[in-house]
């Protein structure tokens, strides 16, 4: 029995050993394991961790590209504002031409009008000059008449002999 004890001893420290082994083995594996799984993690942490500094370096390029973007857009949003403006102006300015036109248009047409109001009466004033002109033109032509008539009357009682009166006669037969 003594025997027995000690097998039943041996074989319980044996399997008490065993299992001590057993769990270091486990403990081991898990150990492994665990470490295999912190090696995984730590990978992924690094490549996460290269992705981002990709990311970052990425937006830096797209922040870069941007602010370029807004120093081309800058001068073009000036000018455009510029243009803007010159056409609001334009616009003033036409409009204030077409009210310059439109008050001209009509001082034009009353300027005109007038004008047409004057001709016409320059025309009649000149109608009434003529027939005057004629009048006093046939008036003279009547007066001329009437002197010959007297100097022709006047020659017949003019002594021819007198040199004054030879030449008064003379004349006016040279005349005729």
């Amino acid at each position: 029995m003594i025997r027995t004890k000690q097998n039943s001893i041996m074989r319980a420290g044996t399997a008490g050993i065993v299992i001590c082994f057993c769990l270091l083995g486990f403990l081991m594996f898990q150990a492994f394991m665990k470490e295999k799984s912190v090696q995984a993690t730590k990978a992924k942490v690094r490549d996460a961790s290269e992705e981002v500094e990709r990311k970052e370096a990425e937006i830096v390029q797209a922040k870069l590209r941007i602010q370029e973007l807004n120093a081309m857009i800058i001068p073009s949003n000036s000018k455009r504002d510029e243009l803007l403006k010159k056409q609001a102006d334009l616009k003033n300015s036409e409009k204030e031409t077409m009210k310059n036109l439109e008050t001209c248009q009509t001082q034009k047409s009353v300027i005109e009008k007038k004008k047409n109001d004057v001709v016409e009466i320059v025309k009649k004033l000149k109608a009434d000059q003529d027939k005057e002109k004629m009048a006093a033109e046939d008036q003279i032509k009547k007066l001329k008449q009437q002197i010959l008539e007297r100097d022709k009357k006047l020659c017949q009682f003019v002594d021819k002999k007198q040199e004054e009166g030879k030449k008064a006669c003379e004349t006016l037969e040279a005349t005729k």
